[in-house]
């Protein structure tokens, strides 16, 4: 704890700029790119496209709703919606 009773010294504020960095992300940037700047080989390719291919099939499929979810939406349905008198008979 400080007490504020007293005169608290802090030291002053670092100046920042934005071009302060620059120069090393842009070295880091261009280091990184480097090492992803390559011909792509045959077996490049294969890799590739076997590591795409063992996603499932069905990934967009919705998931089936069990005899319990459906149970608990009408009622739910039923605590939640309105009254069966103000009900359409749609």
């Amino acid at each position: 704890m400080v007490s504020l009773e007293e005169v608290v010294r802090r030291p002053s504020r670092r100046k920042y700029t934005q071009d302060a960095d620059a120069e090393q992300l842009v070295q880091k940037r261009i280091t990184a790119a480097a090492s992803r700047d390559h011909t792509r080989t045959k077996v490049d390719h294969l890799e590739f496209d076997q590591r795409i291919r063992q996603e499932a099939a069905e990934h967009t499929a919705a998931p089936a709703y069990t005899v319990k979810q459906l149970r608990d939406a009408i009622v739910w349905r039923e605590i939640l919606g309105p009254p069966v008198s103000e009900r359409s008979d749609r």
